[in-house]
């Protein structure tokens, strides 16, 4: 059945609240891997002076699909960022209820990245699966919760079984290296090889993809991970 359901949840960047993000629940595309996904918020959500948000009838979806939502822009205190973008991957849009918390940070977005960036995502915008990978992509949703909490912003997550490891130091080490552009006014790469000295602009300029800067967050995150060992050195030093 579909659902419209009262959520709530708050965007923080590290331990700052980020006030002013804008909020957008997506549902996954359908129509092969990397498809463009579908916007769900019918109006404007934005994140209080707590950094906290509600979303009530403002969406429907139906149960067996898969959602994320996705905070951009904002202020964490320094200032407003444009270049700030953080998700948190949510599985079945069935599993919302009327007690969801969604907590989204730089470690729900590295664990939802991690389990989902290849082959089914390139932006935060494009996240998706065709037909006949469908079941494959509920398995990769079904890993966010063992690599992160969705519900309190850390890792490893509830599902992670007795006796195995999630990769936890890893997700922290990439989601610190986020926060230096989060937690910033932002920035931007400089031509083909250079920074404007900002956190954000070596961040953008560190992650390049063929030659091609990111201007966001979650796109670096990409790019970082299925470039991993470039720049990695100079990456751990952000």
């Amino acid at each position: 059945p579909a659902a419209s359901l009262a959520i709530q949840g708050v965007v923080h960047g590290g331990q700052q609240p980020v006030v002013g993000a804008t909020i957008q629940l997506y549902d996954v595309g359908t129509t092969g891997d990397g498809s463009a996904a579908t916007p769900l918020l019918t109006s404007s959500v934005k994140t209080d002076a707590s950094g906290s948000f509600s979303i009530s009838g403002k969406y429907t979806c139906t149960g067996g699909d898969f959602v994320y939502l996705v905070a951009t822009g904002g202020n964490s205190g320094s200032g407003t960022n444009p270049n700030l973008a953080m998700m948190a991957a949510l599985n079945y849009c069935g599993n919302l209820t009327s007690t969801t918390f969604i907590f989204v940070n730089e470690v729900t977005t590295v664990g939802s990245i991690a389990a989902l960036y290849t082959p089914y995502m390139t932006s935060y915008s494009s996240l998706g699966s065709g037909p006949s990978d469908y079941p494959a992509l509920g398995g990769a949703f079904s890993h966010v919760l063992i690599y992160t909490d969705t519900t309190t912003g850390s890792t490893p997550g509830p599902s992670l079984p007795g006796g195995y490891y999630a990769s936890s130091t890893e997700i922290n080490t990439l989601s610190n290296i986020l926060a230096s552009c989060v937690n910033s006014t932002g920035g931007s790469a400089v031509g083909s090889s250079s920074s404007d000295g900002t956190a954000c602009g070596n961040l953008f300029n560190l992650s390049r993809s063929g030659g091609v800067a990111p201007t966001n967050t979650i796109q670096a995150l990409l790019n970082i991970l299925n470039n991993p060992t470039q720049n990695a050195s100079s990456l751990f030093a952000l």
